[in-house]
């Protein structure tokens, strides 16, 4: 069968304990058989209207991996707040963990979260006041998903808007992947096609605004937990390992050299430091781009090269 290639081969520089590497869920939007780009007409699932996406906003909760034999790990007080718009990579810090084989992960804020104040978070924190806003009120708590745009059967022309709110749809997401992961960052590339939020909604006859818990947002909330999330089926393990990552020098100084045989075609680098988190994102140009790192303190950081199909890691150590 197809294996879900998650991880490739990693060269350490300096052991780590047990099997911990970064795990990232990446989704990649789609409408239908194409890649998601806003204000573009696309069809409906049933093809009988056109519709764009003007917004598309939602929030991600109470993400958990499965691993090695069934093993359960939640990634306590991780929100996302995805925008459909921007290439959405989840980062879940580091874990203990060498066979992915599952992940679950909920549409919405928990109910324990959803009705806390949001001014009370940082400004960069998913759960902060929005602008747009993404929060209904202290009764209803968060809009867990803003879907607005416009549609008509031969062309876009009504206006839809799906937001919706309350506890009741709150949806968990299951996904069973497979494959064999390991000295690597974890990967996990998911499809999300949205055009699937629209089945069994008529958005074409004279525009459907609907905010709250009942009617199109139970449709829409109900076609996330069921239709749009898939996982990415990408090349073999043998395929995505060939393509590693040299970072020269290393240990290095002020400055790395980064090459890799797609880095022209993906064109993003991630700095990450020893909890996961992004410390340096770059635009690579070029299969072999130079990266100043004065800004960074010394010590150990991943450094992955990440694109739709391949995400290949290396230690740097920096010293000073």
């Amino acid at each position: 069968s197809s294996i879900l290639a998650i991880v490739v081969l990693l060269s350490f520089l300096t052991p780590m304990t047990s099997a911990e590497y970064p795990v990232v869920i990446v989704l990649n939007g789609k409408l239908n058989d194409q890649p998601f780009a806003m204000n573009t007409a696309a069809k409906d699932p049933s093809g009988s209207y056109d519709f764009n996406v003007s917004r598309l906003s939602y929030y991600i909760s109470e993400v958990a991996i499965i691993h090695d034999g069934g093993k359960r790990t939640l990634c306590e007080g991780y929100y996302f707040l995805v925008h459909a718009s921007e290439t959405n990579v989840l980062e879940l810090g580091i874990r203990d963990i060498e066979i992915v084989e599952g992940v679950e992960f909920s549409v919405g804020v928990d109910k324990q979260t959803n009705h806390q104040d949001p001014s009370a978070y940082p400004a960069a924190h998913p759960l902060a006041l929005q602008n747009p806003s993404m929060h209904w009120g202290w009764a209803a708590g968060y809009r867990f998903c803003t879907f607005e745009g416009y549609a008509g059967p031969s062309e876009p022309t009504e206006k839809f808007e799906l937001h919706s709110v309350g506890d009741a749809l709150y949806h968990q997401v299951s996904l069973d992947l497979e494959g064999q992961y390991g000295d690597a960052t974890i990967r996990i590339p998911i499809v999300a096609n949205y055009a699937n939020l629209l089945t069994n909604i008529a958005a074409q006859w004279g525009g459907v605004l609907s905010h709250g818990d009942v009617g199109e947002p139970v449709v829409m909330m109900n076609n996330f937990r069921d239709l749009v999330f898939t996982p990415q089926i990408v090349a073999s393990v043998e395929e995505v390992q060939s393509m590693t990552v040299s970072l020269t020098p290393n240990p290095a100084t002020s400055t790395v050299t980064i090459t890799h045989p797609d880095l022209v075609n993906i064109g993003r680098v991630v700095f990450r430091d020893i909890t996961g988190k992004t410390v340096l994102n770059v635009e690579a140009i070029g299969a072999s781009t130079d990266v100043s790192i004065d800004m960074l303190s010394a010590g150990t950081y991943f450094v992955a090269v990440e694109g739709e199909a391949v995400a290949s890691t290396t230690l740097l150590q920096i010293v000073r």
